[in-house]
């Protein structure tokens, strides 16, 4: 064979490498997004692009709850938690926290000095230093890395609100031009103090909506974020009152006249984002 047929054949087998690494990139580039579907509760899993795992609450703790969290947890490959985020101390956000500590191994814990006097809290408080772990108490302005992922806290403003969902964890995102917001149980009054604060700096591709449609999504709000995609983490209707599903039915017609897509785990069960650095997504669901 000549030199330069080897050359050629070279050259050939190296283009095709490069072609392969390329066309994986956006996958090993992407941030995932999984919102668990628990019923009525939170709990979302991320993966950055460089392998670091999250979990923003975990859900009431019932048997659903944690079979669904199982669940996503093998779909992604997930067998460890390296921040565990718990927004506020109502159940139906950390009524798992404690078979979670107790399931997984969890690098750090990120949460607010918001109390609860209750049993459950207490019990998650304890599991949390019997695992040799001290809690991380995040504030309006506290900041943190999750891997190439700039997360910025944008609330609680007052710990002694009286309503325990305002005083919940907000956090923006930023993945290069990607913005993502996660709200918590967070609900107008919060949502009308982050306005204030941010304006249109509150601009991101997702929103995670608060307090499950619930008192949130108010249509000066959704003008600010103007949100690509939207997601509601909430129970079947039965399981709300007729007053709550009419606000949550009006945060959904808030949604979608701004334009943005919106699902549901009550409809589409487990609901999977998978975000690029430039405001694309894809979504999948088990529903």
């Amino acid at each position: 064979m000549s030199r330069f047929k080897k050359l050629c054949l070279v050259l050939f087998f190296a283009l095709a490498l490069i072609l392969n690494a390329c066309s994986s990139l956006p996958e090993d580039q992407s941030l995932r997004v999984t919102v668990v579907d628990v019923k009525h509760g939170d709990c979302i899993l991320l993966q950055s692009p460089s392998g670091e795992t999250m979990m923003i609450d975990t859900g009431n703790g019932s048997y659903h709850a944690q079979n669904a969290i199982e669940t996503a947890m093998q779909n992604n490959g997930m067998d460890h938690i390296d921040i565990l985020v718990l927004t506020h101390p109502h159940k139906d956000h950390i009524g798992g926290a404690a078979w979670v500590l107790n399931t997984y191994p969890v690098g750090s814990v990120y949460t607010t000095t918001r109390s609860n006097d209750t049993d459950l809290y207490r019990t998650v408080q304890a599991t949390i230093a019997d695992k040799g772990l001290t809690p991380q108490y995040l504030t309006q302005g506290s900041s943190f890395s999750f891997g190439p992922v700039a997360i910025n806290a944008l609330s609680p403003y007052d710990v002694n609100d009286e309503e325990i969902n305002n005083t919940s964890i907000v956090l923006q995102m930023t993945f290069g031009q990607t913005k993502l917001l996660f709200m918590g149980d967070a609900e107008k009054a919060a949502e009308e103090t982050l306005l204030q604060t941010y304006g249109d700096g509150l601009r991101s591709t997702f929103l995670k909506v608060g307090h499950h449609g619930i008192d949130a999504a108010t249509q000066e709000f959704l003008q600010a974020v103007q949100p690509t995609v939207s997601v509601v983490s909430k129970d079947d209707a039965e399981g709300y009152s007729d007053k709550k599903q009419k606000k949550q039915e009006k945060a959904f017609e808030h949604i979608l006249e701004n334009g943005s897509k919106l699902y549901r785990t009550d409809v589409e069960g487990t609901i999977t984002l998978t975000f690029s650095q430039n405001n694309a997504y894809d979504v999948s669901y088990t529903g």
